[in-house]
């Protein structure tokens, strides 16, 4: 079922570790201020979209008996840095059968950061490169788009 044309060797990159913070130091630049101002406002506006009450489809969820039930592929996507350059990454996104967790699509790209490396603000630099690949899928493999897929720390219903 995978597809190995697609799952392209990225030997640059670092194994299981992030050089990310070498880069962070101390004395940030007008422009970097600048960028996590509009973060930090980005992030204001949507906390205030956050939703604190169940939606009528988690409400749903609660009544079946197996709520995984109709959930068919989840997935998992992250970023590895080069340790030469740590502007300089990987990114892959693993789609898993459900609940046999058998991997039936791998997604892989390098890509070059386009945005700075400020500690709390990583979303902004990277989660655009993950969404390229869940897109990718979307585009080139639809029958193993995921109801779920978990970024680093962030979980992203796909549905």
């Amino acid at each position: 079922k995978k597809d190995e044309a697609e799952v392209e060797e990225c030997s640059t990159c670092a194994d299981d570790t992030d050089t990310e913070g070498e880069e962070a130091g101390d004395d940030l630049s007008p422009a970097v201020k600048a960028k996590m101002h509009t973060w930090e406002r980005e992030q204001e506006r949507l906390k205030s979209q956050l939703e604190e009450v169940d939606s009528k489809e988690v409400i749903s969820w609660r009544g079946l008996s197996d709520p995984f039930e109709h959930m068919s592929y989840i997935a998992g996507a992250d970023i590895s840095f080069e340790k030469e350059n740590p502007n300089h990454a990987c990114t892959m996104l693993a789609i898993l059968s459900f609940p046999d967790l058998q991997v039936v699509h791998l997604s892989q790209a390098t890509v070059v950061m386009t945005e700075p490396y400020v500690p709390g603000f990583l979303a902004f630099r990277e989660v655009d490169f993950l969404l390229d690949r869940l897109r990718a899928v979307r585009t080139t493999c639809p029958q193993y788009v995921p109801q779920v897929s978990v970024t680093c720390c962030v979980f992203v219903p796909c549905v």
